[in-house]
């Protein structure tokens, strides 16, 4: 006859062995909420949660007017376009025209959009100014008026980040058309200008400019931007007028700027220009046109269609130039520019360890710059419709941006609707092999996902969970039998005594 503490014994050791399946099924449970709840996010991140409030000119229609938030008077409309650009909101201007004598002032987080070419602003010597401020969307707008610079972003007290200026036809006269302006050691980064024309400005068409110590800055672009007659006309601001600068302030330093597809036609000085004295570095140009430049009635000092610094780290791919006055490409050797007809592509300084390759497949064009460890992808749409096409990379590589991460080893499939600029970090072929056969058995995802970067931890969170929990049940699970194998022999032993 078994004594009654051993049979309770048993007991209790089934109860904690059942336990702690329990907690497994459970931690288990827990790990797939977390995944759902990702997933769910995904969801979430495609859709616009901003307010939106859409706002009538004095002119507008009649049914604009009756469905719109707010109607201006036509006099200081700047003052409810302002009052409701709060972080967060979205501004959506009805056709018509809005009379601005004040600097609208976007806040961090806000969107100012048009209907297009109907959205008017008329701008009576003031900007639209982001100072200070990141995450403003600027989009699908007409500028006219008079403004010393039209659109204007800088920084004074901090860094900014994330400026999107897109669909923007600015006719303004009175000075420059969009102007990114760096101060002291701030830094200005993620600046896209995507299809905005600049219109017979008075001056530059686009500059990248400053004062004090040091600006930074860095990772802009510039996609199929259009420049007509930089600074010709009589009331141009300056006889250096050039039609997209890319560095003008001597202490300026900038880097991983993107010049694509491109078009400058008529400028009273150069067209692509950048100065000596700055500090550049990544800079690459491609499948631009630059013609007519260089109309300063013969005397033009630059005057040439791309005037390109030869000793700093500069690409020039696929570009052409033709009806330049001095040159269609001239390059900085240091000492002297020399001049050139025909010479579309470059790889500066001469010393460079960079290649470069041109893409032409499908409806998908651009370049593709590699050094030892990076690949630099600048793709656009050929014919406006949305690329898809699958890009040969020659190697392992993974995307060092916060919102992409590529697991497809030596080739990448392009995606997108205008344009894409991407780097890719070399990778181990194990690594990545190992992390396409994780993702790919865990989600369901082959090639590549796209997350933002707190939905990235969500995801690497749930899976540490996950795998913790597993741990900590096969750890419980082996401590249990090891007690049981352990106390048998002992209390069998005590039982024989006792009977």
């Amino acid at each position: 006859m078994k004594p009654p503490f051993f049979i309770e014994d048993i007991i209790i050791r089934k109860r904690i062995v059942v336990f702690w399946k329990l907690f497994y099924v459970v931690l288990l449970f827990s790990g797939f909420i977390m995944l759902l709840v990702i997933g769910t996010r995904l969801s979430e991140e495609s859709i616009n949660t901003n307010t939106i409030y859409t706002i009538a000119a004095s002119d507008s229609s009649i049914d604009d007017k009756a469905s719109a938030n707010a109607v201006c008077t036509g006099i200081s409309d700047q003052d409810i376009i302002n009052s409701n650009l709060d972080s967060g909101n979205t501004v959506k201007l009805c056709a018509g025209t809005y009379e601005i004598n004040g600097h609208i002032l976007p806040k961090t987080g806000s969107r100012l959009i048009g209907v297009g070419d109907g959205s008017i602003i008329n701008l009576n010597n003031v900007s639209i100014e982001m100072i200070d401020v990141s995450n403003v969307e600027i989009d699908n707008l007409k500028l006219i008026g008079t403004s010393k610079s039209a659109v204007f972003i800088a920084c004074y007290r901090t860094d900014i980040a994330e400026v999107n200026i897109s669909n923007i036809t600015c006719q303004v006269k009175g000075g420059d058309d969009f102007t990114i302006y760096g101060n002291g050691n701030h830094r200005l980064s993620h600046i896209v200008f995507n299809t905005c024309a600049a219109l017979n400005p008075d001056g530059f068409g686009f500059i990248i400019n400053g004062e004090g110590t040091t600006p930074m800055v860095e990772d802009v672009t510039f996609y199929k931007c259009t420049v007509e007659n930089a600074g010709v006309a009589a009331t141009r601001t300056g006889d250096w007028v050039t039609g997209i600068d890319l560095a003008e302030y001597a202490f300026l330093s900038v880097a991983r700027i993107q010049v694509i597809d491109c078009t400058v036609n008529g400028s009273w000085e150069s067209a692509f220009h950048m100065e000596t004295a700055p500090e550049k570095s990544a800079i690459v140009i491609t499948h631009c046109t630059a013609t007519n430049a260089g109309l300063k009635n013969g005397r033009a000092v630059y005057g040439a269609g791309f005037i390109i610094d030869g000793t700093d780290d500069v690409i020039l791919n696929h570009n052409a130039g033709s009806n330049n006055h001095i040159a269609d490409f001239r390059i900085w050797n240091g000492s002297s520019y020399d001049n050139y007809t025909s010479r579309q592509d470059e790889i500066l300084p001469a010393d460079s360890i960079k290649k470069v390759t041109t893409v032409s497949q499908g409806n998908c064009r651009g370049t593709i710059v590699t050094n030892e460890i990076y690949k630099d992808l600048l793709l656009f749409s050929f014919d406006g419709n949305p690329v898809n096409q699958q890009i040969e990379l020659g190697g392992y590589y993974t995307s060092n941006d916060g919102n992409t991460y590529i697991f497809n080893k030596t080739k990448v499939t392009a995606q997108f609707v205008d344009y894409a600029v991407m780097r890719l970090i070399e990778t181990s072929p194990d690594l990545t092999s190992e992390i396409t056969h994780n993702v790919s058995s865990l989600m369901g995802f082959h090639f590549s996902i796209n997350l933002t970067p707190l939905t990235m931890s969500y995801f690497r969170g749930a899976i540490s969970f996950m795998t913790i929990s597993t741990s900590i049940f096969h750890w419980m699970s082996r401590l249990g039998y090891r007690k049981k194998d352990q106390k048998w022999p002992l209390e069998a032993a005590d039982m024989r005594e006792k009977c």
